[in-house]
């Protein structure tokens, strides 16, 4: 089971689902700088929570964010695969679809396992 997804379209505190009710206390303790500087939020099964931000160039999934940053980070070719690699994913080893996972220098083309070589 992959984590639960939650779109800021509608203030995530009236939103009428059981993730928004988990991710409800977490959000609070955000400032609203950092709510609004996302496009969409999932908390994964171990209560992390993650974000969807745009870039210059692709798509970034930030893990365990708070206040003073974010533990870990994927990189996306198009939030379309972002969005399937964070519904699909429980949190443990990697999600799937990323292209470049910066803390590791990991890269996949195409987001291919197959092709993942490091540089750092």
């Amino acid at each position: 089971m992959g984590p639960s997804a939650l779109s800021l379209a509608v203030p995530v505190w009236q939103l009428r689902s059981m993730s928004a009710q988990i991710a409800k206390p977490i959000l609070e303790t955000l400032d609203r700088e950092i709510i609004e500087s996302y496009d969409r939020f999932w908390t994964l099964p171990d209560g992390r929570l993650c974000g969807l931000k745009r870039l210059l160039y692709h798509w970034t999934v930030h893990i365990d964010i708070d206040n003073w940053g974010y533990a870990d980070r994927y990189c996306f070719a198009d939030p379309g695969l972002a969005i399937e690699a964070m519904e699909k994913w429980d949190g443990t080893g990697d999600p799937i679809n990323w292209h470049r996972h910066p803390t590791s220098g990991r890269r996949r083309p195409d987001g291919d396992p197959e092709k993942e070589y490091y540089e750092p």
